[in-house]
């Protein structure tokens, strides 16, 4: 049995985009924004799906959303963000410490904004 993570109350959004070949140049594009609160994140969603989030038909709040998007599908999940390690800092206090929870491979690198490509080393 494993024990729950604690969280720091914060989410990331995650969008990935995946488009025909064919149609768009590309396979499509992923994007990991930077930690948000909830209500700042699902401003986001709302954004990206091009209308408010709905909650699931048994009234809980939805993590996942997709929606047609020319030539394919966007996903879009929140993810919530560990509680991070404290560090000691040179003072004796303690810092919080970004650890491997907030990196990531190509899309935690994309300035904030920009959907990084997938499969072309971007």
């Amino acid at each position: 049995m494993s024990t729950p993570v604690a969280t720091s109350g914060l989410v990331v959004v995650r969008v990935r985009d995946q488009v025909n070949r064919t149609l768009a140049g590309h396979d499509g594009r992923e994007y990991t924004s930077p930690p948000h609160e909830r209500a700042d994140a699902l401003t986001l969603v709302a954004l990206l799906l091009g209308r408010p989030p709905q909650s699931d038909e048994d009234g809980t709040e939805q993590r996942r959303w997709s929606c047609p998007l020319a030539g394919g599908q966007r996903t879009i999940t929140l993810d919530p963000i560990p509680r991070l390690a404290a560090a000691p800092s040179a003072n004796g206090h303690t810092t919080p410490s970004a650890g491997p929870e907030l990196s990531g491979g190509k899309a935690a690198s994309q300035p904030a904004g920009q959907l990084g490509r997938r499969g072309d080393g971007a």
